[in-house]
């Protein structure tokens, strides 16, 4: 299992965002397609909630699963009049 931490600058929000992504590790011979799963994190948490409060990592090895946990802080994933547009983030960008 790889566990990558990645920040960057996203497109639709025109700032830095951070995310998570856990991705099954293959050998050169062994390598497979597998399905993505993005998981959302509710209005108090951020992108580490799943990986410390539930059992995402081993679901994801054992399901041969790649995981997408981006943090949006307490936006609600919504598009905001004058703010940010969450919602196109999660749903065009990633």
């Amino acid at each position: 299992m790889a566990w990558l931490s990645l920040n960057y600058r996203s497109e639709k929000l025109n700032m830095p965002v951070e995310l998570y992504v856990l991705t099954p590790q293959y050998d050169n011979d062994e390598r497979e397609r597998c399905k993505v799963v993005f998981l959302l994190h509710g209005g108090a948490g951020d992108r580490t909630s799943w990986l410390l409060r539930s059992q995402a990592a081993c679901y994801a090895s054992e399901r041969n699963l790649c995981i997408v946990m981006p943090s949006v802080k307490n936006s609600f994933y919504a598009n905001t009049y004058n703010g940010y547009a969450y919602m196109d983030f999660v749903c065009q960008e990633l």
